[in-house]
């Protein structure tokens, strides 16, 4: 794990379920939270796509690269009801 920023890659999540319920694209930077007041799409089923993208690392010039070796990330959904 690096903890230079520079040299981190940026993870971008989505989520394109429908009623409400999709998430727009965004940088996995912090955690994503959604509350859906109201909406009973859980209760009845809800299916969408959860797409995850890596664009590499931004260097001086601001565009992306990515640099040779293995790169992994943990990534956990929780869903909680209240």
């Amino acid at each position: 794990a690096t903890k230079d920023d520079t040299r981190r890659i940026a993870f971008n999540y989505t989520h394109d379920g429908k009623g409400g319920l999709a998430v727009k694209t965004q940088q996995l930077s912090a955690p994503v939270v959604s509350t859906f007041k109201g909406t009973t799409d859980f209760l009845n089923g809800q299916t969408g796509d959860v797409k995850f993208s890596a664009s590499g690392v931004q260097r001086s010039n601001g565009s992306p690269a990515v640099f040779a070796g293995k790169y992994q990330d943990v990534v956990t959904i929780t869903v909680t009801a209240n």
